[in-house]
């Protein structure tokens, strides 16, 4: 009777007790609390991770799903502030919900569900053959997708196998981008960052860059004894570190990626006795026409049903190498090794020390450090990069001569305009004309 008279005095509708909860149960899984502004509460929509929402914002989604005004109204009024709120950092969980509970808090989780499946029913032999090709060995091959099935079976944010990977290639068009964005479809977007060179690695924020399963670097140059190979190093051997990263305070921040460079160079960095790094060259071998219907072929597979064969062969994969061990020795990592420690290059370094940066050189230029070497062939331009020259694809206009196949500091960059002597650009508006000698003892 009592419940009779209250209805009749307020005109208010009972809602029974099972909607009330569903429409609860759907405003928490939608909307996490992220602070105040001023005496306004902020929120955070999940689903399309819009933040700086409002009480408004959520009174007109569960309207939308069937509330009315006042029932809206009151599980706001009592809800509202019971709403998981989440921490202002961000944690790395692979497969785990949107909001994680560590320590006894709530927080983002910057991993999210890829979208690929995996179907282990499609055969998976086109990305074994393709990477048999470009390494040039079964063994090398399996040892990579040992790895990558590794990290996608124990889908884990810590205790990563301390290896990192360069894979080089002088010639153009092998599919060492179609790989990162290969383990990229695999893996998710959100368990693989790809960023356009090395050097990024060296920002205040790049510690960003480590909080997912793999770190992919495209156009990679890293010099021995560097900034960026220090940091490298530091970060392929731990799980965690401290960083003030930009616009935040001193934090400690958890680094799960193994790294991935891809390069057009052969390293020169790794150091004797080295564990950290798998070095293997990236080549199919194929040119021209035949290149071009592969790639049209394996890319043709690979968006039929490939990502998802690969996917099913990672997840399925027995692994028979153990990645905790030091990284593979391959003859690429011996001879970056000796590259690293070689007497030509320092001759090199020597030479070209004191010379202006503004000079362009043919590899003959060095013949007498070629032949006090017994450096051949093929060897040469490999010795020239490990000084720190870089060598330009096109033909320069020199006075009356068309000159291909020159090598420049790598600092520098060459500016060629039609009906111009070639100029060197040194910084930023800072040109000089580029100087071609043919004789080193005439600087």
């Amino acid at each position: 009777m009592e419940n009779d008279a209250a209805v009749k005095m307020s005109d208010k509708p009972i809602t029974p007790r099972s909607i009330l909860d569903d429409l609860i149960k759907r405003l928490k899984e939608k909307f996490v609390y992220i602070g105040q502004r001023g005496s306004q509460p902020m929120y955070l929509d999940l689903e399309t991770t819009t933040s700086a929402l409002t009480k408004q914002h959520l009174m007109h989604f569960l309207i939308g799903i069937g509330a009315s005004w006042d029932d809206a109204k009151d599980i706001l009024k009592y809800c509202g502030r019971y709403l998981r709120p989440v921490a202002e950092k961000q944690l790395y969980r692979p497969g785990q919900k949107q909001v994680v509970s560590f320590g006894g808090l709530f927080f983002l989780n910057l991993w999210q569900q890829p979208k690929v499946e995996p179907d282990t029913s499609i055969c998976a032999a086109p990305f074994i053959e393709h990477l048999t090709m470009t390494l040039g060995s079964a063994e090398k091959a399996n040892y990579l997708i040992d790895a990558l099935a590794l990290r996608f079976q124990r889908n884990t944010n810590t205790e990563k196998p301390h290896i990192a990977f360069y894979l080089y290639g002088e010639a153009q068009g092998q599919g060492k981008s179609l790989f990162a964005r290969t383990i990229r479809q695999v893996f998710g977007d959100s368990a693989v960052r790809i960023v356009p060179s090395a050097d990024k690695l060296k920002s205040m924020s790049a510690v960003d860059m480590w909080t997912r399963t793999w770190l992919v670097t495209e156009e990679t140059e890293v010099k021995r004894g560097s900034e960026l190979y220090d940091t490298i190093k530091s970060y392929t051997g731990m799980d965690r570190t401290e960083s003030d990263r930009k616009n935040t305070h001193f934090d400690t921040y958890e680094i799960p990626a193994q790294l991935i460079m891809l390069s057009n160079n052969v390293p020169s960095f790794i150091e004797a006795n080295d564990r950290r790094f798998f070095v293997s060259q990236w080549d199919t071998g194929l040119r021209g026409d035949q290149k071009k219907a592969y790639f049209d072929g394996y890319i043709n597979w690979l968006d039929n049903g490939g990502f998802e064969a690969i996917a099913g062969l990672l997840k399925a994969r027995a692994i028979t190498n153990d990645m905790y061990r030091e990284a593979m020795t391959t003859k690429e990592k011996l001879q970056a090794q000796n590259l690293a420690s070689d007497e030509c290059i320092e001759a090199l370094k020597d030479l070209l020390a004191d010379m202006p940066k503004n000079v362009l050189f043919l590899p003959n230029d060095f013949d007498d450090v070629w032949e006090e070497h017994s450096i051949k062939g093929n060897q040469k331009k490999h010795k020239l990069a490990a000084a720190g020259l870089k060598k330009h694809t096109g033909r320069v206009q020199i006075a009356k001569e068309r000159v291909s196949g020159l090598w420049m500091f790598s600092d520098v960059e060459l500016v060629t305009e039609k009906g111009q002597a070639p100029k060197i650009e040194l910084g930023v508006g800072e040109l000089e004309d580029a100087v071609r000698v043919y004789s080193l003892e005439d600087l």
